[in-house]
This record gives C-alpha cells, structure tokens and sequence, in this order.
C-alpha cells in the first residue's frame, strides 16, 4: 500500500499527497470508543470530533476540485449516448444560416452492442465450500444469494452499473443491510456515479490502497433528520434558502446540484426543503484482534460470534493483535457531523463496488469507451449535416437587376417544379455544388469507419451484410471486435467477483434468522429450501464459504464459434464417441432450456454430470454395479479354473491309458494260448500289471500333491 502521507508523492496538478485522516485525529476519538460521550455536551460536537469534521469537509471539497475536470467529460459521454451531442453555441449557429444539427448516433450503436452482449451473457457464479464440512451448507448458500439476487432484482442492478461503466467509465454497486421491514434484510443496488467520489490519490480497482470513498446525495429534511434525530437542528442549518442554495453555494458540485438548483428556484413558499448530505467511508489506523488459524483465518475477532468464540474456545485457532486499517463512517452535512462511528460490516470493506472501465496513466482518472470516438462522432455529424445542407440548397448568381423580386425568386428555386424568369440581357446561373456533398458523404464514410475501429464493434458484430462471405472471414471479424472490447468485460468480471465476496459476507453477518426461501431452476419451477432450521446442512452462518464466478467466456460469437468446431469435430469420430460429447456441445449452446436438455441427453446416453454431487440413489446404484461386476468377475475366474482342471483330468486319463496299453497287448496275446503256456503268462502278467498298477497309483498320488500345494500358494500371497 502507498504511504500517502510521503510529501514528496504529487500528482500531475502538483497537489501535495497529503494524509486524508491524520493519525492524531484518529487516535484522539478511536481510543475512548463509541458509546463514551461526555455528559455535558455532544460528543458529535467535541474538539477531536470537529477537528475530524473540518478534515473530512477539506477532502471532499479537495476531491471535487481534483475529479471536476474529469467528470465534466464524463457528463458529456454520457450525452453522446443520450443524442446530446452539439455544443449549444454551435446549433445556434448553424440554426442561424439554416443548417439542421443533425445528429447521427454512432456512438449509441456500438455501447448498445456492448450492452446487450452484457445482457445477453450473464455469468453464472456459486459458493464453494473451504472444506468438506462446509459443501451442504454452501450449497444453501448459493441458494439463498440467487434468491436475494432475485429479489433484489441484482441482475438489472448490475446492467445499470455496467452501463455507467461502458458509457462513462465507472459505475457504482451499493451491498448493506437494512430493516426487515423494507424487504429483505440484505439489498444490492446500483449508485448513480454522479453521486460518488473516490481517492484520486490510489489506483488500485478493488479500492484496498483507498482511504476513503464519499457519496453526496441530496434528501428532503424530514429523512434527514431521521440520520440523528438529536442533531436535527444541523440538518435545518444546512437547508439553503428557498430562493437559492445559500451557504451550499462555496460548496457545491455541478452535477448533483443542476436539479436541485432548478428545484429551488420555484415559488419559494412551496419550495422543497432538501439538504446535501454526505457519506463518507474512510480507513484509519487501528490495533484489532484477528482469528489466526482455522476457517475464519484473518477475520475480526467477534466475541458475540458463538461459532467463532467456539473455534477459539476449542484451541481450532487463535488470537492474535495485529495493526489493521479499520473502516469507519461519517454522515456529515456542510454544517456539522450528523454521525459518526465504525463500521456496522464486518468484512471491514467499503460498501460499494467499482466498476472500472479504463484509467488514464496521467492521473488515474476513469473514461468509458465513448471517450476516444467523441470526435469522429463530431466530424460524422458536421459531415452529414453539411452534405444536407448542400443537397438542400441552391446557390444564385446573376447581375443586378436580373430579377425584381428578390424573395420570390428564394422561393421559387427551393421548388422542384420551379419556373425562374429573368430581365433580358441580364445573366442568372444556378451554382448548387453538388459534387461538394459527395465529397462530405466520403468523408462522412471514413468517420464512420474510425469510430467502428477505435470502439471494436464492427458490422459482422451488428449482423450487418459485409465484404466478408465466407464464414470463416465472417468469425475472424467477430473475434477480432470481441476482443476489442474485451478489457471492459474482464473489468465486468472482477467487479462482480468483489461484489459477490460483499454479498457472501453480508449473508453470513446477517443471515440468521429461521426462514424459508424459494428456489426457482431454469424452465421457472421452484421449491422451497429451509434455513437455519437447526440442522448443520442448512445453517449459513456455521461455516465460512468462497463466491467464486463460474469459467464462461462473455463473448457469444467466441462461445457460438467453440459449440460449431465442436459440430464439426463431432461429425468425423464415430458414433459411439460423438454421443459421449454430445452433453458437453449442448452445455456450451446459448439455447433456452439448455439444462433440461443436458439433462435429458445424459440419461439417454449415461453420462452423468461431472460437477454434480453424487445422490444417495446415485451411490446405491453405484455399489450395486460393482457387487455385481465383482460377482461376475469372481464367476469367470471359477469357470476358468474349472476348464483347466478339467484339461487336465482328460490330459492324465490320456498319459494313464498310454501306460496300461502294453497290459492290454498282453492280455489279448494270453487270450490266444492254451494250458501251461497260458499258466505262466497269467502269472508274469499278473506280476507286471501289479508293477504298472502301483506305479500309475504313485504317479497320480504326486500329481495331487502338486495340485494341492499350488492352490495353497496364491491364498498364503493373499494374506
């Protein structure tokens, strides 16, 4: 972070970078807290306190002088979108010679293309758990922030933002909590940038170098006096003057003072009664207790968390003091301080998220994409009108005298139809220029095209008939404008992801009430989800969770250009292979009902999604294929075993039919001899069968032993 109290750091108008909250200041209200007033007096009105004040009024008043220059040309690009785009000394003028100030909205189409892609092509984002206990709950979470975004209508609120960004170049989105009764107790809502102020002295987007960021709104007395009710006496000091804006007048800022301006300046007995109130969120300096450890590593220690002190408690982390720049909150008019206080928050961020589109490296001040085609907008609008003009008009030259009146002869040559008598002997001639307009229209042409090559949007981006035919050229074309513009919604993204960690800490802070919420899918069918019933799944404050913004490319020529190489890879493998990517290619399409048909693709084809929670069903399903292809594997093994064993049996009957075959042969030869001859051969057959008998027995005995010893072998490796 940038020691913004180093002198010797200036900016380019030689502004000293001083400290917007000196250390003294803060230490001499930080140390004796908040609920310790003095028992005779205000604390608001204490010479620590005012001191505070004066500082606080002396940056602001500083940062208007500093951003005035800038937000001026913000003003007018918001214009060029808005059709405002002649500076009113020069419409007079050329309405004085009769020339239209034609305008002709370039600029509009182009950050109308951006602004529907935007719209087109919202990101879609989760919370993720930071360990395995936490993923039901963050489950629930992701639910309930899609149910608070629905009801805060967070989407339109974004696009707003976004808005201002592209035309302008910053835009403002507003996270807090509030009353129940108001709705919802968490809102998100878009700031109008003509209401904010930022440090011109940091540059960083995710505002962690800003000390302060100030928003200025004017309100009816009778809200504001809401603020501090005992301090309604200052709200009725700072009220102007029915007839003008009084003491506001040293202090004040074109742009959200133009309407009050015309609001006062009415009939002073009916005027409105408003006052300019500012919010002011700075940093200062402080030693805070911060969680080391554990889930809640680098957290504020909150000892009215139960789950955090229980954390503590049980030795899952520990407390450290560290020095911390601390958020906190002045609501101050031009009179006096109306509050004052830490912030109620505890992320210890500021409120607001920035939404940037580019930073001039000078100063570090803001423009949007309007900017740089300003003035090819202008040369396009004088081209043009000036073309009309000459298309429009007729020039006359001829002698004195050659017509008698001079007024009949203007309106006669503006007529198609016209019929010009002239004095005989006089000259009369008719110079109309017209080749002057083309050369305006060729001009216009050229404008024209500079202002699609410096905004990115192109005519293959509008869908426009060009020189490009082939489909390839026609891609290439949108990729290259898709990449012009490319830096506003990789701005867009991080934005949203600062957005999200504000909404995810807010919902944790505060969202601890019993409830149940609606949830709605894709085709508009809901259900509803309980919260904070008791179970562990559904508590949204037990466990600390991450919001993190889903891989999805904003561009929908790029995502368009992926689905169809997919088509096309798809169509040359085989079949078999093309329907296992087939739910992949339909989840990449930008088709209504996207999910419905995904899903219906994997039940047909098996595939299951891969980021998806395995279901109890799933997992019961799951064990019962691998008991049965464990069952079946076991069966082919059986089978085996018995085929060669049964081999094996045929193989030995063979060799034993082999050794007794000379016993046969012998007994077939005795079957041929007669008395002692047949005697003697029955005894030494007998002897030599006896002898092959016991010597098969033998052999089959170690063959079985052998059988036996190499199925005893593979069980003593098993265990």
């Amino acid at each position: 972070m940038t020691d913004m109290a180093d002198d010797r750091l200036v900016n380019v108008k030689v502004h000293k970078r001083v400290d917007p909250i000196a250390a003294e200041a803060g230490r001499s209200f930080l140390g004796r807290g908040d609920d310790q007033a003095q028992p005779d007096h205000d604390p608001l009105d204490s010479p620590p306190m005012q001191a505070l004040f004066r500082r606080l009024m002396d940056f602001t008043r500083r940062e208007m002088d500093l951003q005035a220059e800038n937000r001026v040309q913000m003003a007018i690009d918001h214009d060029y979108y808005d059709h405002i785009q002649w500076a009113v000394d020069d419409a007079v003028t050329l309405e004085s010679r009769g020339q239209l100030p034609a305008v002709y909205n370039k600029i509009a189409t182009a950050v109308n293309w951006v602004l529907g892609t935007e719209r087109r092509t919202r990101v879609d984002w989760k919370i993720l758990p930071r360990n395995s206990e936490g993923a039901k709950a963050a489950e629930r979470k992701t639910q309930y922030l899609k149910y608070v975004a629905d009801v805060n209508k967070a989407a339109f609120e974004r696009s707003r933002a976004f808005a201002d960004m592209v035309k302008g170049g910053m835009g403002w989105l507003e996270d807090g909590a509030q009353n129940n009764d108001d709705g919802e107790m968490q809102y998100s809502r878009h700031a109008p940038w003509r209401e904010m102020l930022h440090d011109s002295a940091s540059r960083r987007v995710d505002m962690s170098d800003w000390r302060y960021v100030i928003r200025q709104k004017w309100l009816d007395t009778d809200v504001a006096e809401l603020i501090n009710p005992s301090r309604a006496f200052i709200v009725h000091k700072s009220t102007p003057d029915a007839d003008a804006l009084g003491s506001s007048l040293w202090f004040s800022d074109d742009f959200p003072d133009q309407d009050e301006q015309a609001g006062h300046l009415g009939d002073g007995i009916f005027a409105r009664q408003r006052v300019r109130v500012f919010e002011m969120w700075y940093r200062v300096p402080a030693r805070i207790k911060k969680v080391q450890g554990g889930e809640f590593d680098g957290q504020e220690y909150d000892p009215t968390d139960a789950v955090m002190r229980a954390a503590v408690e049980g030795e899952l982390c520990h407390i450290a003091e560290q020095q911390q720049m601390q958020v906190r909150l002045a609501i101050f008019t031009t009179a006096s301080l109306l509050y004052e206080g830490r912030s109620p928050y505890r992320h210890n961020r500021f409120p607001y998220t920035l939404m940037a589109a580019y930073q001039r490296n000078r100063d570090g001040a803001y423009y949007g994409m309007v900017r740089g085609i300003r003035d090819p907008q202008d040369a396009f609008n004088k081209r043009m009108s000036k073309a009309l003009y000459v298309l429009s008009t007729n020039k006359v030259v001829m002698e004195r005298g050659a017509v008698k009146d001079k007024e009949r002869l203007r309106e006669e040559i503006a007529r198609p139809d016209a019929i010009i008598e002239y004095e005989e002997g006089k000259h009369l001639e008719l110079n109309v220029d017209r080749d002057l307009a083309a050369a305006h229209l060729q001009l216009a042409d050229v404008d024209a095209r500079m202002i699609q090559d410096v905004s990115g949007v192109t005519d293959e981006n509008l869908g426009r008939k060009t020189n490009a035919t082939s489909g390839v050229a026609i891609e290439a074309r949108q990729d290259q404008g898709s990449m012009a513009t490319s830096e506003l919604f990789d701005n867009l993204r991080l934005a949203f992801q600062f957005h999200g960690e504000l909404q995810l800490s807010l919902m944790e802070q505060f969202a601890t009430e019993q409830k149940q919420i609606r949830v709605t899918n894709a085709k508009g069918g809901f259900e509803f989800q309980p919260i904070n019933d008791g179970l562990p799944e559904n508590n949204l404050v037990r466990t600390k969770a991450d919001f993190i913004v889903s891989e999805q490319d904003y561009h929908a020529t790029i995502r368009q250009a992926q689905t169809q190489m997919l088509f096309e890879l798809a169509a040359k493998l085989p079949p078999d292979v093309a329907m296992g990517m087939l739910d992949l290619i339909i989840d990449l399409m930008d088709v209504p009902n996207k999910d419905e048909l995904v899903q219906r693709v994997r039940k047909l084809t098996g595939q299951r999604d891969p980021d998806a929670e395995q279901t109890p069903e799933e997992i019961a399903e799951q064990e019962a294929k691998q008991k049965e292809q464990a069952e079946q594997n076991e069966l082919a093994k059986r089978n085996a075993i018995a085929e060669v064993e049964q081999k094996e049996a045929l193989a030995e009957q063979a060799r034993n039919t082999a050794q007794l075959q000379p016993v046969i042969d012998q007994l077939e030869h005795l079957m041929k001899l007669q008395g002692k001859e047949y005697a003697l051969a029955v005894d030494q057959l007998e002897a030599k069968f006896n002898t092959q008998l016991d010597s098969i027995k033998a052999a089959v005995r170690d063959n079985q032993a052998q059988q036996r010893l190499s199925q005893s072998k593979p069980a003593r490796r098993a265990k």
